[in-house]
């Protein structure tokens, strides 16, 4: 099944450069290829005029200058020189291409892809590539002949992401390129609402809008719960509005009062909802099954049955039923008939919002914190959704909810609801000490889809240390004096100490109070932890040291191919790269260190044939020594480029002992 979806490119954005990539179209053999080598390491012999005026000026060096289009004539000509006409390189068919008429910088390209993304897979359907190296080697290919092919024109593959590239159920990939160099990305969830979004457009984006810096900042109370909360629902995927793939939130309290009825957010809605003695019962039932499949069981029925039986406690956090009974007053009768009841009888659908809580298995939805008209009722026969009746109107609710989110009883105990949903209680044996363990991630499903659950976290959340604290302020706190004395008449008030004229105090009387004054006892309040403070700034992470911008006029085809390099260890390494966002605030060099640091420290544990392509690609070598650039090259290698990835042989480590012996020789 394929699909259309739009790009929209600013004219700026398209790169084209007087230089050529690495043509390796001509070389067949060992020897051409050496002789390729010879000729290129000749071009890039520049190490010691670079150590010597710390410039790129060797005379026979290759130059890559920006070349600009001449009118918009030329751009056309050369998008359709380089999409329309292009056959076979893994790039996505185009339909069409206009230019805008309200906004002559901007043109329109309509392709047809496949419906899924890599994304998709590496997400939802992990299995679809695991324990299978030839299949991953099969998309790295498929990307270097693609990024090959556009070098071959002049242009860039761009920083594209694992959404860019779509795959069919052969995993053949059809790629959308974005011409340039600049690290954007989409909105989330702007190509799924509207089939569209601008490349190159996150001057509106926060510089520090990525996991890490987000997570930080929620950790020292700089960023709300319902902020973080979103966000963290945004890097897994979730879209507003998607019925299988909505934000979720914790149900937080039962509703008997504004603030109280916690909920205990240590434990699952599902396991709240159905008790552990049931949790229990579905997972050790599903592993009788299988455990007496292993046993080699003749029972051809039981085996066929076990195959579809896996051991879990969950499906799922949000269901699609789940979501429209959420929404019943705001949906048409059809949808509901649809996908909740065949039937419509509205008594059927839950009449509060405390009764909905009780009803539900799963988690809630951020539309209980944000909007009043959830309450409100489109249809006839089905009444409003009513409130709890401390709560005055659906607007006060929606206030005084978000009010109980952000308050420390439950600022204290989120993490572990995050460990529950998004992080390392999905997984492993946190998951099965929890009662957690969620069908989608244990039935090794090879079919394509668009959502799921998702884990975002391989470690357990950090707790939140700033929170709230009327003490900890510029003010210092109010100090009560407690004296000796307990008959009222002998209490000391701050007016028995006044001096006047018409009122004399006697010496004896003022040195007998200024003696209880000083005798008497500090009594500090009992919430009061001076330690506190110091123990918020010991937990606090390190600071980083800021980015150094990199220096070397380098050539952009290598750059374009350090980046697909972070590209495949995102394919390579899902689960522990899943984090990592479009580096928008974040220089190359920085981005592709992150990489080589996760790459470098799976080596032992990565597939070798796997580990040799990451290590080639991304100048794990060369990089632990020097920047992103990678100059001077080891052995004076020319910069590594898709074109020299896919020339014979394919592992350059085969032909170096070759290139020393002959280079000692000269």
């Amino acid at each position: 099944m394929e699909s259309k979806i739009t790009y929209t490119y600013r004219k700026s954005n398209f790169s084209r450069f007087t230089g050529v990539a690495n043509d390796r179209s001509t070389l067949s053999t060992l020897h051409d290829f050496l002789s390729f080598t010879e000729q290129e390491n000749y071009t890039n012999c520049w190490s010691k005029c670079f150590h010597k005026s710390q410039l790129y000026q060797c005379a026979n060096s290759p130059t890559f200058s920006p070349k600009p289009f001449r009118g918009d004539a030329e751009l056309l000509k050369f998008i359709e020189e380089v999409l329309v006409s292009s056959t076979n390189n893994n790039i996505a068919s185009v339909l069409s291409v206009t230019q805008r008429e309200d906004r002559m910088s901007l043109i329109d390209i309509v392709y047809l892809t496949p419906k899924h993304t890599l994304h998709d897979v590496l997400t939802y359907s992990p299995a679809v590539l695991q324990n299978s190296v030839r299949k991953i080697q099969f998309i790295i290919y498929q990307l270097l002949q693609c990024q090959h092919y556009l070098h071959s024109k002049g242009t860039l593959l761009g920083s594209i992401s694992l959404k860019d590239i779509y795959v069919d159920e052969f995993l053949w990939i059809s790629v959308c390129p974005k011409f340039c160099e600049e690290f954007s990305c989409p909105p989330v969830g702007a190509a799924q609402d509207v089939d569209s979004f601008v490349v190159g457009n996150s001057e509106n984006d926060p510089p520090d809008r990525n996991l890490t810096s987000m997570t930080n900042k929620w950790v020292k109370g700089l960023v709300s719960n319902f902020d973080y909360l979103m966000f963290v629902n945004e890097c897994c995927g979730r879209v507003l509005g998607h019925p299988n793939h909505h934000p979720v939130l914790p149900w937080i309290m039962d509703f008997s009062q504004p603030l109280g009825g916690w909920r205990d957010l240590t434990k699952s809605k599902f396991r709240i909802n159905k008790g552990d003695d049931q949790l229990d019962q579905t997972y050790e039932v599903a592993r009788h099954i299988l455990s007496e499949t292993s046993e080699d069981v003749a029972e051809t029925s039981l085996k066929s049955h076990s195959t579809k039986v896996h051991p879990h406690h969950i499906s799922d956090v949000l269901s699609d039923i789940t979501y429209y009974t959420y929404k019943a007053r705001r949906t048409p009768k059809e949808i509901l008939c649809q996908f909740v009841r065949q039937k419509w009888v509205p008594h059927e659908y839950p009449s509060s919002v405390r009764r909905l809580q009780e009803w539900t298995p799963d988690e809630c939805i951020p539309e209980f914190y944000t909007d009043p008209a959830i309450f409100q009722s489109i249809h006839d026969d089905l009444p409003d959704l009513e409130i709890p009746t401390w709560a005055q109107s659906p607007d006060d609710f929606v206030e005084q909810h978000r009010v109980a989110l952000e308050s420390d009883s439950v600022s204290r105990h989120l993490h572990h609801w995050i460990d529950l949903t998004f992080g390392v209680k999905l997984s492993g044996e946190a998951a099965v000490q929890a009662k957690n363990v969620c069908l989608a991630l244990v039935d090794e499903h090879t079919t394509y889809t668009d959502h799921g659950i998702v884990q975002l976290f391989t470690k357990p959340h950090p707790e939140k240390i700033g929170l709230s604290n009327k003490y900890i302020s510029s003010r210092p706190p109010d100090i009560l004096y407690k004296t000796k004395f307990t008959h009222p008449e002998q209490r000391l008030s701050n007016e028995s100490l006044k001096m006047s004229d018409t009122d004399p105090v006697e010496i004896d009387d003022l040195i007998k109070q200024m003696d209880a004054m000083n005798s008497s006892q500090i009594q500090l309040p009992p919430d009061f932890d001076p330690l506190e403070l110091l123990g918020r700034v010991e937990k606090d992470p390190p600071i980083q040291p800021p980015s150094k911008k990199c220096k070397c006029n380098e050539c952009p085809y290598h750059r374009d191919t350090l980046y697909l390099g972070c590209l495949i260890a995102q394919i390579v390494l899902p689960l522990h790269t899943r984090a990592l966002t479009a580096p928008q605030s974040l220089l190359l060099d920085d981005y592709v260190d992150m990489v080589r640091k996760i790459v470098i420290g799976h080596k032992y544990t990565l597939p070798s044939a796997l580990y040799s392509i990451l290590e080639t690609v991304l100048e794990i070598k060369a990089g632990l020594s020097s920047s992103v650039s990678g100059f001077p090259h080891p052995h004076n290698l020319p910069p590594v480029t898709a074109s020299l990835l896919l020339a014979p042989p394919h592992n350059f480590s085969v032909i170096l002992p070759h290139l020393q012996e002959r280079r000692s020789k000269s």
